[in-house]
């Protein structure tokens, strides 16, 4: 995957690392903060199995407010038409795709809002 997840346990620090930036794509996108209002990112990817018998539907957030987003983008339509359409685009038929997407975390419910897609990827 492009988007790779990486943690540090002796740090408590949570990072996505982008394995391969096209222009204006950052290398690292970084959970600066555990506040309650912070920016957060995830990931939402659909992804062939590691046998081809199958494909697979990855949800993963940095926190619970980048999973909360992820899951929003996956059932809220709209954008998910977009990026499933995006997908269809580039070989006719769905293959795979990997979406990094950034919000905001507003509470201590971890509440995500303003989410958007920062960068995809088409298989």
């Amino acid at each position: 995957m492009n988007f790779r997840f990486v943690n540090d346990p002796k740090d408590d620090r949570y990072w996505i690392v982008n394995e391969h930036p096209k222009p204006g794509e950052a290398l690292e996108y970084v959970l600066e903060t555990k506040n309650f209002s912070h920016t957060t990112y995830a990931v939402l990817a659909f992804m062939p199995n590691p046998n081809k018998t199958g494909n697979v539907l990855l949800v993963q957030g940095l926190d619970a407010a980048g999973t909360q987003a992820a899951v929003d983008m996956l059932f809220s339509g709209d954008e998910l038409k977009t990026i499933l359409g995006e997908a269809m685009a580039a070989r006719g038929h769905l293959d795979g795709f990997e979406v990094l997407i950034v919000a905001n975390s507003l509470d201590s419910d971890s509440h995500a809002v303003h989410s958007q897609v920062l960068a995809s990827r088409f298989y």
